[in-house]
């Protein structure tokens, strides 16, 4: 059976000359995922805050706390800071799920969302490419671990 991941990253708080690059990150975490074999979840696929912007605020956090739930584990990029991303950290911990952090070198993410009890590490990244390089090879793990 495979493994169901959720990618959460920042959507509304994205800076404009920042957001088509991330939610590509976001896409392309997604697709090394699953080639590892990975049921992937990425939440701006389904309810972006432009493109369905007519989604009510409750149905976008039934939906995507629901997926949360769901998965195995939840991967948030911390680099941009997001009420929603640590919304959804707290989600997966009281539901007894894994959470893994990433994050750009040098960017500071507090203390409190990484001392949650759910989190299984902090990969600091370089770039986005090292970035995907960096989880896949923590996913392998993770997935060796969990057989």
């Amino acid at each position: 059976m495979s493994k169901r991941i959720y990618i959460s990253g920042s959507l509304s708080s994205l800076p404009k000359d920042q957001a088509e690059a991330f939610k590509r990150f976001y896409e392309k975490l997604g697709e090394s995922l699953e080639k590892l074999g990975c049921e992937v979840y990425i939440p701006h696929l389904h309810s972006d805050p432009e493109k369905h912007a007519e989604m009510p605020p409750s149905d976008v956090y039934d939906v995507d706390a629901r997926e949360v739930r769901g998965a195995d584990l939840t991967i948030c990029e911390m680099t941009i800071p997001s009420h929603g991303v640590g919304g959804e950290i707290e989600v997966a911990a009281q539901a007894g799920k894994e959470v893994l952090l990433i994050s750009q070198e040098g960017i500071h993410v507090s203390r409190f969302s990484r001392g949650n009890p759910a989190v299984r590490e902090h990969i600091l990244y370089t770039d986005h490419r090292h970035a995907i390089e960096a989880v896949n090879t923590w996913i392998i793990h993770w997935l060796k671990k969990s057989v």
